[in-house]
């Protein structure tokens, strides 16, 4: 992908498909905000598919930062969570 080849040039960090890449436009996450969400929002609902992780620097161009792919680690995080209310 895009993300893998941006981050191999420099000191061949691996972006694996467990990773997501977002950011941009001079918007991003920074150091200390690990652990934040990444969020979609679609048909007014907000879903939460990515952990932040790691990047280079502060919102640089062509740099976005990366983030823990939700749907990866799921079943793992499924258990911890409470049971929806119907």
């Amino acid at each position: 992908s895009k993300c893998h080849a941006t981050f191999n040039k420099y000191n061949n960090l691996n972006v694996t498909s467990s990773m997501i890449c977002a950011g941009g436009e001079l918007k991003d996450t920074c150091q200390d905000d690990s652990g934040g969400p990444l969020t979609v929002t679609r048909n007014g609902e907000e879903y939460l598919v990515g952990v932040t992780s790691w990047g280079i620097g502060c919102a640089k161009p062509g740099l976005p930062g990366v983030y823990a792919r939700i749907s990866e680690v799921r079943d793992f995080i499924e258990p911890f969570l409470p049971k929806a209310a119907c």
